[in-house]
């Protein structure tokens, strides 16, 4: 399932959990998709393992194919401030990813 169909999915849930819930409770919460691992760790290791860079249609598809987990809205936030770093934007996960290949080698060689 791609992660646009599981991010829309999971809103669908959601509402559904969270129309029953506001009836007791009276807010709704939102939630974050986090990926797991990080899809920054799970790129980097697939162009480590291939000896390559991704094309981008490998990094969509390794996208669309990553575990996610929904938390608390604001729990992404909080563990990007506990890894050290942001984890890609997967809905512009190629421009990010080429940004941070940069980054990467950037790093390396300094």
């Amino acid at each position: 399932m791609s992660f646009l169909n599981k991010l829309s999915r999971g809103n669908r849930e959601h509402e559904s959990v969270e129309t029953d819930r506001q009836s007791s409770v009276g807010a709704a919460a939102d939630v974050d998709l986090v990926f797991v691992p990080a899809l920054v760790t799970l790129l980097a290791a697939a162009e480590s393992e291939r000896g390559r860079p991704l094309t981008q249609p490998e990094v969509e598809a390794l996208r669309d194919n990553a575990t996610t987990v929904a938390l608390p809205a604001g729990s992404a936030a909080a563990m990007a401030a506990s890894r050290g770093y942001p984890d890609l934007d997967p809905l512009h996960v190629w421009d990010e990813w080429q940004r941070m290949r940069e980054q990467l080698a950037s790093d390396e060689t300094n």
